[in-house]
């Protein structure tokens, strides 16, 4: 047995200050460590972290309380050992200590892992290791609620020395102090309460006693994540699976090299369509399992625990993300939901037994950067429904305006080939008379840049662009050509060398529709007399 358990046993009590300023863990990030090594709720968890300063265990030893300390501090805590006889408070620091208002303090790396190394906490624990971390300090956790930190007053006071006090609130016999050691009363406070104030050599000022008990069995107060900020942390997340997704498919693209083998740009696309269909799910599904809140969550300060408070596991974080697709699937209302329901959960959570907490005040500054998208986004959308059309209108006329005068050149060069040698060029020999008449092959602006079609029996011919509707199927061979002579039908821009078809169009005065297009479809309307 040490000199520290036998001299000065049970004169010790572990307080924590806080996070460890500097170690890169804020309280969310703590607080989800604390629950998890210690197996107790979220709630607990964040209340201790925000509640320091906090007597989480007293009259222990000097070995033990270094253990605690050590604990917290693998965690990213600090903590800070007193001792409560009134005599000297701590031996010198160590390297890692320093010394606030008289007392040691203690900032571990929280770059340390909690096990897996020589003093990981399963072997800071001693005689306690084999009962297991959680249950060995479980009891000094869930004590924290029932203890307050008093700042020290220089020198012990009348108070502190007086003999055989009875605690007013629960009758215990106990050498006068600042709290009762079994029910945690703050003696001044309850003394003022029953205007029964009694004489104290020295004064305690108001500031140490403002952290009052707090029983176990109190009702933790959760203020549940809203609808808005709820979509603002669902941006940031899908502005992440796009980078991501944007990243595999260069890895993708660089590994098979479709440029190189076309016959792997089949199977690119399956794997890519694959890939972007099961990345959502094991994204939500890794870090809710393994932190309680993905990067878009934690961009906004929320949280997602169970219903009970406890941390989700992975199995919940699956059922929760999976449950994603009977949320949307009638017309998102498993999302809309959050906006009115009490508890402000989705379908998704209230299958999953979830809720979604604030567990961090953030800044406003990202609140307005994650809700900015879902702000603009309905609003190019709406300018969108009403320019795009617009825009494709003049797009398409355009395009058939080229395919008009190309073919119209075309024809006319093709007539002149007739009277210089009694027939029209065959089919096969239609690009060779174009560079030989034309110097180049007109492309049609409706197929991608591919020469217009031609089909001809030396006698007879039709010349077509495939038109805004970009199929091929209604154009004519040259045997039965289409009755249209340069005007749409269909979609196909048509001309042929029917010369009584031209005499009758003649005729009639038909021109093509000026009038804007009924969808992608151009029909022929007859012009006035």
């Amino acid at each position: 047995m040490s000199q520290d358990d036998t001299l000065g046993s049970g004169n010790y009590r572990v307080v924590f200050l806080g996070v460890t300023d500097g170690s890169g863990t804020d309280i969310q990030a703590f607080s989800q460590k604390l629950s998890k090594q210690f197996q107790i709720s979220i709630e607990k968890a964040l209340r201790i972290a925000k509640s320091a300063p906090l007597v989480i265990k007293k009259n222990v030893s000097r070995s033990k309380a270094e253990r605690y300390r050590q604990v917290i501090g693998t965690l990213g805590g600090q903590v800070r050992i007193e001792q409560t006889d009134g005599g000297i408070k701590d031996h010198a620091p160590s390297a890692a200590t320093g010394r606030v208002d008289g007392f040691e303090t203690t900032a571990i790396d929280s770059q340390r892992p909690v096990g897996g190394s020589s003093d990981s906490a399963a072997q800071i624990t001693g005689v306690e290791s084999d009962r297991g971390i959680g249950e060995a300090y479980d009891d000094a956790i869930a004590g924290a609620y029932e203890e307050s930190f008093t700042p020290p007053t220089h020198g012990p006071s009348k108070a502190l020395e007086a003999q055989g006090f009875q605690c007013p609130s629960c009758g215990l016999e106990q050498p006068r102090d600042t709290e009762c050691i079994k029910c945690g009363v703050i003696f001044q406070k309850y003394e003022q309460m029953a205007d029964a104030a009694l004489h104290a050599s020295a004064e305690v000022g108001e500031d140490s006693t403002r952290f009052e008990p707090m029983p176990r069995d109190m009702e933790v107060n959760i203020e549940h994540a809203g609808f808005w900020i709820r979509a603002g942390a669902c941006v940031v997340d899908s502005v992440v699976l796009l980078v991501i997704s944007f990243a595999l498919g260069i890895l993708l693209f660089m590994t098979l090299r479709p440029d190189r083998n076309p016959t792997a740009l089949a199977s690119l696309n399956p794997l890519f369509n694959l890939i972007s269909l099961f990345l959502p799910f094991a994204y939500f599904i890794y870090y809710l399992g393994k932190r309680g809140y993905t990067p878009g969550k934690g961009f906004l300060g929320l949280q997602v625990i169970r219903m009970d408070g406890s941390g989700l596991t992975y199995g919940d974080a699956a059922i929760r993300s999976f449950s994603y697709i009977l949320s949307s699937i009638p017309l998102y209302l498993g999302f809309l939901w959050i906006a009115f329901d009490k508890r402000k959960q989705g379908w998704h959570d209230k299958i999953a037994k979830t809720q979604v907490i604030r567990a961090e005040d953030v800044p406003a500054w990202r609140k307005w950067i994650a809700l900015l998208p879902v702000i603009l986004i309905p609003l190019i959308g709406i300018v969108a429904a009403l320019s795009l059309p617009v825009y494709l209108k003049y797009t398409s006329r355009a395009c058939v305006v080229k395919a008009v005068s190309d073919l119209q050149t075309v024809k006319s060069h093709l007539e002149e080939h007739y009277y210089r040698y009694d027939s029209y060029p065959l089919t096969g020999e239609f690009r060779t008379f174009l560079r030989s008449s034309l110097g180049r092959i007109p492309r049609d602006p409706f197929n991608n840049g591919a020469p217009y079609r031609y089909q001809s029996d030396g006698f007879t011919f039709t010349l077509w662009s495939i038109g805004p509707d970009r199929e091929d199927d209604h154009a004519r061979i040259a045997i039965d050509p289409l009755r249209s002579q340069g005007f749409l039908e269909k979609g196909d821009i048509i001309f042929t060398s029917d010369a009584e078809i031209d005499e009758k169009l003649e005729l009639f005065g038909m021109t093509p529709d000026e009038t804007e297009p009924d969808g992608e479809i151009f029909t022929v309307t007859p012009s006035p007399l």
